[in-house]
């Protein structure tokens, strides 16, 4: 499968600037919560890397290769670290949903006419 591009607006300047230069000496390592590491809790990087999810972002010089975690390692991850809390998907608040496009409200009404 292809790598998903990313756009490089999502890092700042100085994280740009770390991912080229991991690029440049070829360090393998995974993006974590937003964090370039290569030694987590719970699984090794060994272990992560063929889960991995692939990207690649355009920097001001060149085409950088990203790795994310991917889930199950990431699932091992922050139950290994005590933090499995931050495994679980809020529900939304009843009132994003009912603005968020394509939203429709699925309670019956009754139409009455005025003669």
């Amino acid at each position: 499968m292809a790598p998903i591009r990313v756009d490089a607006s999502h890092f700042s300047p100085d994280t740009r600037a770390f991912l080229e230069a991991l690029a440049a000496k070829a360090v393998r390592y995974l993006i974590v919560g937003g964090e370039a590491v290569n030694d987590i809790d719970g699984v090794t990087l060994d272990e992560a890397w063929p889960g991995r999810g692939d990207a690649v972002i355009r920097t001001e010089k060149v085409d950088v290769d990203l790795a994310f975690i991917g889930l199950e390692a990431l699932v091992k991850n922050k139950r290994a670290s005590g933090r499995p809390f931050l495994l679980r998907v809020p529900r939304p608040d009843k009132r994003e949903v009912e603005g968020s496009i394509g939203y429709r409200d699925r309670r019956r009404t009754t139409v009455t006419s005025r003669d």
